[in-house]
């Protein structure tokens, strides 16, 4: 494959290359000495210049991580100490002939061509999504489409953390989920309603027969619940339980329990039993909370922060307080994007955006827009 580049660079014309200054192009490219072409060897590497994958490796990457290759060899051909070898030509045109672009722009194109919805319900999208970004998508860790490790999202604006609720209900693709958000305030179901057909709102205490009525009242093709409770506190079991029946039906791909502005009872032995209930049905459960509590950060797969109090004291608990350091720079809302910090596990800490869907005023109602008075002509 080397030597194909070195033919590359010398079939381009405009370049004016002769096939022995191709040669030293395609070894500073790689970060080494020299390259032989006819013989397809390398000479030793040249310190303080980066260490490149084998062109068979760079292809089986993610396009945007062989864009990082690319630049990365771009760097090795414009880096001062070593002799330049690159004849005045821009390093970044040099590696888009190498790799047969006719110029840097096609190279970028190439790159921005393969976009991931991460909002899709294919499961090889959302593995390509957490191998090119590094993190599982919200329709996994917030709609549950495959996971049930549950969520903590911390955020003290309560406007805004319905709104990221709402939109992901909204953006997501649902089919073979079952989510129910469960809410106090009255107007719970006013975002979604504007937004999807797709949803079923219950007004009623969490009570043994809630799960009865939501099946009994459900469409056939609903995936999606709003569950309007009192407004009173309530352990998490007194939550999770009665709405366990509703969403292990009809959910093959995932099922999550999503709470949002609660007040839950400050219960360590009855916070665990909850989640216990959850996961032994494979629930998801997402809790929505202003405040970071020590107990409740370890019985949660994944972290999302998207804001949190100033003033906060330091918790006992390092890895919270590094996350805490780490987001204080970066979460919050800017230019229209609700900025947070993912935290797990298994991936660390990762940064995101997720642009806010400006509000509207509500539509009018269906008849009086039909049967409302004529516009003026």
């Amino acid at each position: 494959m080397y030597n194909i580049q070195c033919k590359r660079l010398v079939d381009q014309l405009a370049f004016g290359l002769s096939l022995q200054q191709a040669e030293a192009i395609v070894a500073r490219a790689y970060g080494r000495e020299s390259y032989d072409s006819t013989h397809d060897a390398f000479g030793p590497g040249i310190p303080g210049l980066q260490a490149i994958r084998t062109p068979a490796e760079i292809l089986q990457l993610e396009r945007p991580q062989q864009m990082v290759e690319f630049m990365r060899m771009a760097l090795n051909l414009s880096l001062p100490g070593p002799a330049p070898v690159n004849r005045q030509i821009a390093p970044k045109n040099l590696v888009a002939a190498m790799y047969n672009f006719s110029n840097f722009d096609s190279l970028v194109a190439y790159v921005q061509s393969d976009p991931i919805d991460p909002n899709d319900d294919k499961p090889e999208t959302l593995v390509k999504f957490r191998n090119r970004y590094g993190y599982s998508a919200n329709s996994q860790v917030i709609m549950g489409r495959g996971y049930a490790g549950h969520t903590l999202v911390i955020q003290p604006d309560a406007v805004t953390a319905s709104r990221f609720i709402d939109q992901e209900a909204v953006l997501n693709k649902l089919d073979g989920l079952q989510a129910v958000i469960v809410r106090t305030r009255k107007d719970g179901d006013s975002f979604l309603n504007r937004y999807t057909r797709n949803l079923l709102v219950m007004r009623h205490a969490p009570t043994e027969d809630l799960s009865s009525m939501i099946l009994g009242e459900r469409p056939k093709d609903a995936c999606l619940t709003v569950s309007i409770v009192p407004a009173q506190r309530y352990t998490l079991e007194q939550i999770v339980a009665p709405h366990v029946a509703a969403l292990a039906k009809g959910s093959p791909s995932g099922r999550s329990i999503i709470l949002d502005g609660l007040d839950i009872a400050d219960d360590p032995v009855s916070f665990e039993a909850g989640l216990r209930l959850a996961s032994n049905q494979g629930i998801n459960v997402v809790l929505i909370t202003p405040v970071v509590k020590e107990y409740q950060w370890q019985l949660f797969q994944t972290r999302l922060i998207f804001g949190f109090d100033q003033q906060m004291a330091a918790t006992s608990n390092m890895e919270v307080n590094r996350a805490i350091v780490q987001a204080a720079p970066y979460v919050g809302l800017q230019g229209g994007k609700m900025q947070y910090l993912y935290h797990s596990e298994d991936t660390g800490t990762r940064y995101g955006a997720i642009p806010l869907i400006p509000d509207e005023e509500p539509r009018a109602p269906v008849l009086k827009r039909i049967f409302g008075r004529p516009a003026r002509a």
